[in-house]
C-alpha cells in the first residue's frame, strides 16, 4: 500500500490513518496541512456456508409427504447470489422425489 508522505496505513481488517510525527515537525499550531486517502474495497467471492443437515421424519405407509427444503440451512453473504441445488442423481431411492429445490 503507499500512502501520502508520513502517512501509516494499517493492513486488513482494521485501517487507520496517522501522520508521523517527523514528518509534519514543519506545521505551525496555527497553520494546517491538508491531505487525501483513498481506499479501495475489493470483493470476493464468500463460499457458501451450510450451518446442518436438513432432516424430517415420517411414518412410513403414511398418505401425507414429508417435505424438506434443501437449502433451509444453507446462506450465502454475497449480495446477489442464489443458492442453487446441483448434481441431484438421477436414481434416488424409492419413495424420494426431488423437484425446485424441496425433498418429498
Amino acid at each position: 500500500m503507499s500512502a501520502c508522505t508520513g502517512a501509516i496505513l494499517a493492513p486488513r481488517d482494521r485501517p487507520f490513518f496517522s501522520v508521523t510525527r517527523a514528518a509534519y515537525q514543519s506545521v505551525a499550531i496555527t497553520s494546517m496541512r491538508s491531505a487525501s486517502i483513498t481506499f479501495t474495497v475489493v470483493g470476493t467471492n464468500d463460499t457458501p456456508v451450510v450451518s446442518g443437515t436438513v432432516m424430517q421424519t415420517g411414518t412410513e405407509g403414511a398418505t401425507v409427504p414429508v417435505t424438506a427444503i434443501a437449502l433451509a440451512l444453507a446462506t450465502d453473504m454475497d449480495i446477489g447470489d442464489t443458492l442453487s441445488v446441483v448434481d441431484v442423481p438421477a436414481s434416488l431411492p424409492a419413495g424420494v422425489t426431488y423437484a425446485a429445490g424441496v425433498f418429498t
